[in-house]
């Protein structure tokens, strides 16, 4: 265990922080919920099973839904009401933070496939004494020497 601490007190050493002072590397993972057409980042349409429709399609739905009913063919009409125009709205969500991006990414080795076009992200350990006193403690960690760690374990056999 000792190992690994060295090894992350080295990388929060060496590591570039990205202009951050006391970074948190974190994992965030894109969501997308549907709001009213308009309301949100981007406006989709969707079929009668809830999938989204290919580019060609929506142009064509965006035309017709810009006419009056009136000025519609039964069959353009028909067509409008088997689709349904939504709104989405994209946002990032917290999965899990880090002292160091290695630990971010080895995360995203491991765990990478169940998340939707996750990022790393970097937030700032600023005014949180309790964390800062960890990475300082891993900051300066260095390993026990082997004799150090005999005499404590009663010396070799």
């Amino acid at each position: 265990m000792s190992n690994h601490l060295s090894a992350i007190g080295e990388r929060l050493r060496t590591q570039d922080n990205r202009y951050t002072q006391n970074p948190m590397f974190i994992v965030q993972e894109r969501q997308s919920i549907g709001v009213e057409p308009g309301e949100g980042d981007e406006d989709v349409w969707l079929d009668e099973d809830w999938s989204e429709v290919d580019t060609e399609t929506a142009a064509r739905l965006n035309e017709l839904g810009n006419e009056f009913e009136w000025n519609l063919t039964e069959e353009q009409q028909a067509e409008l009401k088997r689709h349904t125009k939504r709104g989405i709205k994209h946002f990032w969500e917290f999965r899990m933070a880090a002292f160091t991006e290695e630990g971010c990414k080895e995360y995203l080795r491991l765990n990478g496939h169940n998340l939707n076009k996750p990022r790393i992200y970097v937030e700032s350990f600023h005014r949180c004494p309790e964390m800062l006193a960890i990475r300082e403690f891993l900051m300066g960690y260095k390993e026990p020497k082997a004799e150090a760690v005999e005499s404590q374990e009663g010396g070799a056999s």
